[in-house]
C-alpha cells in the first residue's frame, strides 16, 4: 500500500471532490496525507483525513474568506483575474514549504489540482509520479473549444473556431503573470521551463477529470491518459447539515445555491425568490454561509432559508435546481436528473454553464438579467417542459454506468505501481 499526497486549492468546490477520492482511497488501504493551506485543515481533519498544514506565514486562518469575500463582489473578467493573482500568490508558498513538508512526511506519489499552478513543478522537482484531477470544469484547452471562462457553445464554421483561438489567446495572455512565475522557480531548480504552459503543465502523468463524458464539448487532442471518470462525491465526506426537513409540504422542490464563493449578491437571492413565489412548489435557498439569513425574513412565497443546506438529500427531492452553475452542485444535480437553471458568475461557471445549455440539461440565465419574471419564466418552462429533465436523466443514465470514485482510485494506484517497477528496475 502506498502514501499518497494531496495538493490543492482551499475552497469548498475542490475539497469536496479531492476529500472524496482520498477517502476512497483509505478504504483501499493507502495511507493519504493533504498538503493545505491552514483554511483547508478543519475541513479535511473533519472528513477524517490526515493534514499538514503549509504556508502558514503567507496564508494565515481566515485567509480564504477574505479573498473569497472579495471575489464575492467581483464579476466577470474582473473576477477572473482576482483569482489568477491569487493564484499567483499562492506559488510562492508553495514552492517554498511544501517541498520539504512532502519529503518529511515520505509520500510515494502526489494527486494535483488542476488549478494548483505549481503541481508538476513540485512533483517534478521531488521526482514523485503524480496525478492531475480536474475538480473545476477542465482546464485543457484547444483550438476548437472554447476555454473554461466562457459562457458560449462550441459553434461551428471559420467565425465559431476564430472567436475560440482568440478567446484561448486571451486566457493564455491572463496566465503570463502566473507562467513566468513558475518558470522562475523551474530554473532554480534546473527543470525545463514551460513554453504553451496552459496544456504542458499537465506533463505526461495521468489526468482524472469528474465531468462524464457527455458533459464535455467533443475533444480531438486530449492525451490518452485523459480519464472522464464521473462526479467525485460522497456522504461519507459531507458533515451533518441540520435542515428543517419538517417543512417540506410535498409541492414540487426548488432548491438554490449560489455557493460558497460568489454568494453575497443578496439581490440575486430576492430576484430567486420573487420568481418562484407564484409557482406551484417550495424553494429552499441556501446562502453559502455569507449572508444572514435574517435579513431575507419575509421573502415573497416564504421560502425556506438556510445559511447551508444539505445539498445532496435535497438533490434526490428537487425538481429543479437553480444554481451559479459551480461543477460540483451541476454534477450533483444530474446525478439526480435534475434540470437547472445556471446563473454563472465568475471563473469557471460561464463554461460550466454553456454545457448545461449544450446538453439541454437546464437554461442559462445572465447574472445581468436575473429578475424575477426571467427567474418565473425559466423555473416554470423547466418544471413544465419534460425535454430539461429527460436530457439531464440521460446524463444521470451515463453517470450510473461509471464507478467514479472506484476508476479514479485505479488511476492513483496505476502511477504507483509504476514508480515501483521503476525503482525494482533500478535497484
Amino acid at each position: 500500500m502506498a502514501h499518497i499526497g494531496f495538493i490543492g486549492l482551499c475552497v469548498p468546490g475542490h475539497l469536496y471532490p479531492a476529500s472524496a477520492l482520498g477517502a476512497h482511497l483509505k478504504t483501499r488501504g493507502h495511507r493519504v496525507t493533504f498538503f493545505p493551506i491552514a483554511d483547508g485543515v478543519e475541513f479535511l481533519t473533519t472528513a477524517g483525513l490526515d493534514c499538514v498544514t503549509v504556508g502558514k506565514d503567507n496564508f494565515p486562518l481566515g485567509y480564504v474568506r477574505r479573498v473569497t469575500e472579495e471575489l464575492g463582489r467581483l464579476k466577470g473578467r474582473r473576477g477572473l483575474e482576482y483569482t489568477m493573482q491569487a493564484l499567483c500568490n499562492a506559488i510562492d508558498a508553495m514552492v517554498t514549504d511544501a517541498p520539504s513538508a512532502i519529503r518529511e512526511a515520505g509520500v510515494d506519489a502526489l494527486v494535483l489540482d488542476q488549478f494548483e499552478m505549481s503541481g508538476s513543478t513540485l512533483a517534478e522537482h521531488l521526482q514523485l509520479p503524480y496525478v492531475h484531477l480536474a475538480n473545476a470544469l477542465m482546464a485543457n484547452t484547444e483550438a476548437s473549444v472554447p476555454p473554461f471562462n466562457v459562457g458560449w457553445g462550441i459553434g461551428g464554421g471559420p467565425l465559431a473556431l476564430l472567436r475560440n483561438r482568440a478567446a484561448n489567446a486571451l486566457t493564455r495572455r491572463l496566465m503570463r503573470p502566473v507562467r513566468a512565475r513558475i518558470n522562475a522557480q523551474r530554473r532554480a531548480w534546473g527543470l525545463q521551463p514551460f513554453g504553451e504552459f496552459m496544456n504542458e503543465r499537465f506533463g505526461s502523468g495521468p489526468q482524472i477529470c469528474q465531468q462524464p463524458p457527455g458533459f464535455e464539448f467533443p475533444r480531438r487532442e486530449l492525451p490518452a491518459n485523459f480519464h472522464f471518470v464521473g462526479p467525485l462525491h460522497s456522504l461519507a465526506t459531507r458533515t451533518d447539515t441540520a435542515f428543517p426537513w419538517d417543512r417540506l409540504d410535498g409541492r414540487p422542490l426548488i432548491y438554490a445555491s449560489m455557493g460558497t464563493l460568489q454568494n453575497r449578491l443578496a439581490w440575486a437571492f430576492r430576484a430567486i425568490a420573487e420568481g418562484c413565489a407564484t409557482l406551484n412548489a417550495q424553494l429552499v435557498l441556501s446562502l453559502g454561509g455569507a449572508l444572514d439569513p435574517a435579513e431575507f425574513a419575509g421573502f415573497p412565497g416564504d421560502p425556506i432559508v438556510v445559511p447551508y443546506a444539505p445539498q445532496l438529500p435535497l438533490l434526490q427531492r428537487a425538481a429543479v435546481c437553480i444554481t451559479h452553475a459551480g461543477l460540483n452542485t451541476v454534477l450533483e444535480s444530474l446525478t439526480h436528473g435534475v434540470p437547472m437553471m445556471a446563473i454563472p458568475v465568475t471563473n469557471d461557471q460561464p463554461g460550466v454553464a454553456a454545457r448545461v445549455s449544450w446538453t439541454g440539461s437546464g437554461e442559462v440565465v445572465p447574472l445581468k438579467k436575473l429578475n424575477g419574471a426571467m427567474v418565473r419564466k425559466t423555473v416554470s418552462s423547466l418544471l413544465t417542459n419534460s425535454r430539461y429533465r429527460d436530457h439531464a436523466q440521460k446524463l444521470q443514465a451515463e453517470i450510473g454506468r461509471l464507478q467514479p470514485l472506484q476508476q479514479a482510485s485505479e488511476i492513483v494506484e496505476s502511477v504507483v505501481s509504476l514508480r515501483g517497477r521503476h525503482h525494482l528496475m533500478t535497484v
